[in-house]
């Protein structure tokens, strides 16, 4: 599911701004099988399953003819089954695509999961490589300049084996609990809810905690 939540048919994310929904959308789509997606949108914004049809086959049919070969990179890039050769495809994005441009490398960035454009545009290509293309040192080294303390990946592997995809929990309870977990990994930054967002694709729901209902967040995939 986490492969649908992040690869879904860019043209159904460009039609869904047009009702304002398009985040809402993503992660309630996450949780629906793909061959669904098209009558899901219809039934809950009364839009004619036809309509999105047709929106999305002109939108694609623009894609492709306006940015061919950047359409290809994306297909390319989608079909690498591993995260180690993603990222070696970001780094020698320049010669994926032929007389790449600025505009080529934005939107092939767009229509890629968004992990991978946050580090492209933070690290950049050399950090990546520097860093063997392994992703637990990339998102260490990420962690770093976007808070601006030293992460150890000790503790990323901590709140992944923490935190559980598929389970809900409440914000009190995820916040006492990453607070613990920077402690012991000497992470001085204050820990809040929120956080989780940077390892996770979360969504605002209601969790159960010890017989009462609090604000909190579903964990859908890992980020």
């Amino acid at each position: 599911m986490e492969y649908i939540y992040n690869n879904f048919c860019d043209p159904i994310s460009d039609l869904l701004e047009r009702v304002n929904k398009k985040k809402e959308i993503e992660k309630e789509l996450y949780l629906i099988p793909e061959s669904k997606h098209i009558s899901y949108v219809s039934n809950k914004y009364s839009i004619p399953a036809e309509e999105i049809t047709s929106g999305i086959n002109l939108l694609m049919n623009n894609f492709i003819k306006t940015t061919d070969k950047v359409y290809i990179a994306i297909k390319e890039f989608n079909s690498l089954s591993s995260v180690k050769e993603k990222f070696k495809y970001l780094v020698m994005l320049d010669s994926k695509i032929e007389n790449i441009t600025e505009e080529d490398i934005n939107n092939f960035l767009a229509q890629i999961p968004s992990k991978y454009e946050d580090y492209y545009r933070l690290l950049g290509p050399e950090r990546i490589k520097a860093n063997s293309f392994q992703e637990s040192r990339i998102k260490s080294e990420w962690l770093k300049i976007h808070s601006g303390v030293d992460v150890d990946n000790g503790m990323i592997s901590k709140i992944y084996e923490t935190f559980k995809v598929g389970e809900k929990y409440g914000k009190s309870s995820i916040k006492s609990t990453l607070k613990e977990i920077y402690l012991n990994y000497n992470y001085n930054k204050t820990a809040k809810a929120s956080d989780l967002q940077e390892y996770f694709v979360l969504k605002s729901t209601r969790a159960l905690e010890e017989g009462v209902w609090v604000n909190g967040f579903e964990i859908l995939g890992k980020r």
